[in-house]
């Protein structure tokens, strides 16, 4: 699986590679796992991964509720990296005391 997001990441950045994301019935499973591993691997966000799907699959059919859910996701993400951030500030030492 890794190997695979790695692949798909290169492809969707050189722009010019056609991605088939098969899904009978047009629904968007495929493309929501793809922009959550992008999302926890990669840290792209989850509407730049969705657009880069639309422009492979014009007929991908993303619900409402699915997209609320995957920005929820996102959101939850950030939240994580910003407190360990502001765990790190304010465990750190501070070098320069010009303040």
């Amino acid at each position: 699986m890794p190997k695979l997001a790695t692949h798909l990441k290169d492809l969707m950045k050189k722009g010019d590679a056609e991605i088939l994301i098969c899904d009978a019935g047009g629904n968007s499973t495929p493309a929501s796992l793809l922009a959550v591993v992008m999302l926890m691997r990669y840290q792209q966000k989850i509407t730049e991964t969705l657009a880069a799907c639309a422009v492979a699959r014009p007929s991908l059919k993303v619900s409402l509720s699915l997209r609320k859910g995957l920005e929820l996701t996102q959101r939850a993400v950030d939240e994580k990296k910003l407190k360990r951030l502001d765990a790190k500030i304010r465990n750190a030492v501070i070098l320069s005391g010009g303040f």
